[in-house]
């Protein structure tokens, strides 16, 4: 199974990770006053929405960029095209709230600056940050795919502003080449001017499905410098320009220089689904869709402050984890691994119990969300359309439940670390083990069917048992939280 390939590299952080934790691994204690959701699931959860709570907001000027264009209501020299439908939109209820997600903010990519310099990334530099990227397992999406942002683990937006030439001679045939996405804000007006976008390049990269291109206004005007009206027409227009070339209406709008006011979130709101800023740093759903802000990446900036930029530790992610906790390196390679991510947008909740669905959806997760074949869900207490129908039908048919009954999962049923202990044993393939549970005081209590489990267990350091006095205890009956899942998870994984 796909997650089961490990590195030795990988494998040596697992054994140095189980050393650390030692008994406090699997037996910190849990908080009574925690109550975790049972119906959100650890890796599908449900989709929250987002309120669209646009505010006000006064004019932000921010740092220029290479070009000050004035703004324009002449017509435009491209002919009147069909009005075109937006092909695509972000639809703010189903945007998953408090979410992270880093947004990017570039200009031009090029070796030799010819404007304000701070604005040119060099080719290698680009190119290293994109590889760093690919290898930290982030996606990259776009503005769209906010509809659906629970199908990523790691996601982030790469946008660039103005439309220069080399967004397609040099970034976006490194995009291609790392099958990366990315957004190209573009002023309409400048389009095949000298050093800007032609009108074939933009249609190209519209078609690739790798970018998408969206507006910049027409003029790159500051619209809080504008009237209600020439605000209207910059909006208006660039997406009129812009879709006459790509088909596709654009939705999102970047504000010039970051200048916008009242009358420019109101006219953003009717003519776009998302507008973003400058800067501002990083970006959690939920918060106002026309106010996105965004890390700008610039030309003095060095890898390492760019891993800084785009950080996903979960105790960035998640407010309930905090850096220096015993579980916080297991908890980051669960969610690395894609195995568990949280309770919600910004929570992952370490003391909440786990429950049996949780635990069903991980272990489907791990095998790579096969299709169950030919078998019909055993169990009558998991309804089709349920997050974790799929997860439960698959680990029933690959022998890895058995459910409380014959007839019955008990899926919002909190489980206990026998059960949890046995379902990683058989999702493992039910290997010998090496370990003993004869010292355990409280062996004799555990089910008949988990000591195969907790011999294995035992053996490759997953459970070392809960000291008291001078004893240690297995507590086989007793509930697992999800930072003890995670901890035991990382053993295997």
């Amino acid at each position: 199974m796909k997650r089961m390939k490990q590195t030795v590299a990988a494998w040596v952080i697992v054994a140095l990770l189980c050393q650390m934790c030692g008994a406090l691994a699997v037996e910190d204690p849990t908080d009574p006053s925690y109550v975790a959701p049972e119906d959100i699931a650890v890796m599908a959860e449900g989709v929250i929405p987002a309120a669209d709570d646009s505010e006000a907001a006064i004019a932000v000027e921010e740092p220029t960029d290479a070009e000050d264009d004035t703004a324009s209501t002449a017509g435009s020299d491209i002919a009147e095209s069909e009005v075109f439908a937006a092909s695509e939109h972000v639809d703010h209820a189903k945007v998953q709230r408090d979410r992270s997600v880093p947004v990017l903010m570039y200009h031009a990519v090029e070796d030799t600056a010819w404007g304000i310099e701070s604005l040119f990334v060099t080719e290698a530099n680009f190119r290293a940050q994109m590889q760093y990227l690919k290898d930290s397992g982030y996606q990259t999406i776009h503005f769209s795919d906010l509809n659906h942002l629970e199908d990523y683990a790691k996601p982030i937006i790469i946008t660039f502003d103005d439309g220069y030439e080399d967004n397609y001679t040099v970034a976006y045939q490194i995009l291609k080449e790392y099958n990366m996405k990315a957004t190209i804000f573009m002023v309409s007006s400048s389009i095949g001017k000298d050093r800007r976008l032609t009108a074939d390049q933009l249609r190209e990269m519209s078609d690739s499905g790798l970018i998408s291109i969206q507006s910049h206004t027409a003029d790159h005007a500051k619209l809080a410098n504008l009237s209600a009206a020439q605000q209207e027409y910059q909006m208006k227009e660039s997406q009129r320009v812009i879709a006459s070339i790509t088909g596709r209406t654009p939705y999102v709008l970047s504000y010039p220089e970051g200048s916008y006011n009242k009358t420019t979130l109101s006219l953003a709101s009717k003519y776009y689904d998302v507008a973003v800023r400058s800067w501002g740093g990083r970006w959690t759903t939920g918060s106002n869709f026309y106010e996105v802000v965004r890390h700008p990446i610039d030309h003095d900036m060095t890898l390492s402050k760019f891993k800084d930029e785009v950080n996903e530790d979960v105790s960035v992610i998640f407010k309930d984890v905090k850096a220096s906790a015993w579980y916080t390196p297991y908890v980051q390679r669960a969610y690395d691994l894609e195995l568990m991510r949280g309770i919600s947008g910004n929570t992952f909740g370490p003391n909440a119990t786990l429950t049996r669905a949780q635990m069903a959806q991980i272990l489907y997760n791990a095998a790579g969300s096969p299709e169950a074949q030919g078998s019909a869900m055993p169990f009558t207490d998991v309804t089709s359309g349920a997050w974790y129908y799929d997860a439960v039908q698959w680990a029933a048919a690959e022998g890895i439940t058995a459910g409380t009954s014959a007839k019955t999962y008990s899926p919002n049923s909190n489980i206990t670390r026998e059960q949890f202990v046995t379902l990683l044993y058989r999702y493992a393939g039910k290997p010998a083990g090496t370990g003993s549970i004869s010292k355990f005081p409280d062996a004799a209590s555990a089910s008949t069917w988990a000591k195969d489990a907790f011999v294995w267990a035992t053996g490759i350091g997953m459970i070392t048992g809960s000291k008291v006095g001078n004893a240690l205890y297995l507590y086989p009956k007793k509930t697992a939280t999800r930072a003890e899942a995670a901890r035991m998870l990382t053993c295997l994984f």
